[in-house]
């Protein structure tokens, strides 16, 4: 039983529910016996009310786009048909249509809501802005739901089973896996009563009590800890008891350490990944960041950022008590292996289109390797070794140019308060004559030899340097000694007065000058000392694409 109508270029038909069948793009995954069964009565009594959407696949059938819900309850009324709109969707646009329509209902749950939103960012095509634009909801929401995808299995389970409230479960993204983990052990298990339970705190009472109780033990943090071991500081020196890795008391030296960890190690995999992108998310250690940055390095901030899939591991009968647990371990495993296949055969395809950008990730306590997905118009595209070189040799012209231009800036703000030493130079005095030599009137220009119709506007700093040098005793009356301190503004990187700013200075305040060309010299040192190492790394990856390429087209001649 067909009946079709056009509804703005899609249409509109009463299709057999045996040929509907659900969609894996909809994030909407619970639906409760008593809400298909309350929509199933109001369908007996008025029917459909508003068509369900649905889209053409395989074998004559239609997969539903928005309407799973309306689709079970007609099924459960007993319904053969059900009004459907028909568009001719592509897998892109199916998956964008059900994810934002299905996540405007009331009742998506917290994290079948954070699943979708991130099915869309994991698409390149949004940021956090656009996306809290398109459906509707502030950017806080979205950053906050996509965070819920950061919870550990057991806890996103206490939370889709309302064992922990949605402000608890927020507050736990906040924290690291390993923290998670050792939490849900210690709190959040069913079987965990009275005051070791945690699940009923409220959010500031429950961040207070983790930091308390794990953020300072040594075990989450990934520094040599041998030092550690024998520190009176540590809480494990300090008890009869075993108090595992222990906790460190002294908060202001587990910072500094687990800092100069993050810096090292991130100097390192720089080196070992040079195509990929620095970057932070939403946590992240800030002092490493700011000392990363003092050392020349761009950290950026990103949202989209996701994990590279890890093969699972199968289980081993020998490590299970009986073989019910096994049986269960080994099911577990085989879901986790098809999950791994599919998120690796997106990477490839990623990878394959150019759009995936490999990232090195700063977090509270380390560094990881990540990617994120590029969109057509993203800034941030995947460089081949050739593009790489040219980029960092361009940044390292550029980072002399920096060098230069801030150590003028700093070295001309010393110029106002400095006091004059010995008597006056040669030097100062040709520089004060080239200074008032740019204020010289029109009518002193024929005194120089020149005509006023040979000079346009004003004597060219070329001119004025020959000039200066070979001035006579008629043209010095006309200079005064102040005008040098008040033209120093005029010294800027590249040109004539930069050279006259540092003679000046240094004649007069030395120890200062040479603090301040030390200071940008050692920034400058090190900015480039990281720029070149890329650079020999960059090398060496084009030399390999040359070669390779080169096998390949000798290899293609043999063939041929």
């Amino acid at each position: 039983m067909e009946t079709a109508n056009k509804i703005n270029n899609e249409q509109l038909q009463e299709l057999e529910l045996s040929v509907i069948v659900p969609s894996n793009y909809n994030p909407r995954k619970t639906f409760t016996d008593e809400d298909i069964a309350e929509l199933a009565e109001s369908i007996r009594a008025s029917g459909v009310i508003q068509p369900i959407r649905v889209r053409p696949v395989e074998d004559g059938k239609f997969e539903i786009i928005c309407g799973e819900r309306r689709y079970k309850a007609s099924q459960k009324a007993g319904k053969n048909t059900i009004p459907a709109i028909v568009c001719q969707y592509a897998d892109k646009e199916a998956r964008e249509t059900a994810v934002i329509e299905n996540l405007q209902r009331k009742d998506v749950l917290p994290l079948e809501e954070a699943e979708g939103y991130n099915e869309l960012m994991k698409t390149g095509d949004y940021t956090v802005q656009s996306l809290a634009q398109v459906c509707g909801q502030p950017e806080k929401y979205i950053r906050v739901r996509l965070k819920l995808t950061e919870l550990i299995e057991p806890i996103k389970q206490l939370l889709a089973e309302n064992m922990i409230s949605l402000p608890v479960a927020v507050e736990l993204c906040k924290y690291t896996i390993k923290i998670q983990e050792q939490v849900y052990q210690e709190h959040l298990k069913p079987d965990i009563q009275n005051w070791w339970n945690w699940k009923e705190l409220k959010p500031a009472e429950l961040s207070k009590r983790i930091n308390e109780e794990y953020t300072n033990q040594l075990n989450h943090f990934k520094f040599d800890k041998t030092a550690c071991t024998a520190c009176f500081k540590n809480s494990q020196n300090q008890t009869l008891f075993n108090d595992n890795c222990g906790r460190c008391m002294d908060r202001k030296c587990l910072a500094s350490k687990n800092t100069l960890y993050i810096v090292e190690k991130t100097m390192r995999k720089v080196l070992q990944h040079p195509e990929a992108l620095l970057c932070v998310g939403c946590q992240f250690d800030q002092t490493a960041v700011e000392k990363l940055n003092d050392r020349g390095y761009e950290v950026k901030h990103l949202d989209n950022l996701y994990r590279f899939p890890v093969l699972p591991v199968e289980p081993n009968l020998k490590d299970y008590k009986g073989k019910k647990e096994y049986k269960a371990a080994l099911q577990t495993y085989r879901q986790a292996k098809l999950n791994y296949a599919n998120q690796a055969e997106e990477v490839r395809q990623l990878t394959e289109s150019n759009r995936l950008i490999t990232c090195l990730c700063i977090t509270l306590n380390d560094i990881e390797l990540l990617y994120t997905v590029a969109n057509s118009s993203s800034k941030n595209k995947v460089k081949t070794p050739a593009e790489l070189l040219d980029f960092l040799q361009a940044k390292s012209k550029r980072n002399d140019e920096i060098r230069q231009e801030k150590t003028i800036a700093d070295v001309k703000k010393l110029v106002p308060d400095m006091e004059y030493k010995g008597t006056f130079s040669g030097d100062e005095e040709m520089m004060l004559y080239f200074i008032m030599l740019g204020y010289l009137k029109r009518s002193h220009w024929k005194e120089l030899g020149f005509k006023e119709e040979e000079i346009y506007y004003s004597l060219t700093d070329e001119q004025r340097f020959k000039i200066a040098s070979n001035l006579t005793e008629d043209l010095k009356i006309l200079i005064l000694r102040d005008y040098i301190s008040a033209s120093m503004e005029r010294a800027y990187r590249g040109n004539i007065y930069t050279d006259f700013l540092l003679k000046f200075t240094k004649q007069h305040i030395p120890e200062q000058v040479k603090e301040v060309e030390k200071a940008y010299q050692d920034i400058f040192d090190q900015q480039q000392e990281r720029i070149d190492e890329r650079i020999a790394v960059a090398r060496v990856q084009l030399k390999k694409q040359k070669d390779k390429e080169k096998a390949s087209e000798k290899q293609m001649q043999i063939v041929a």
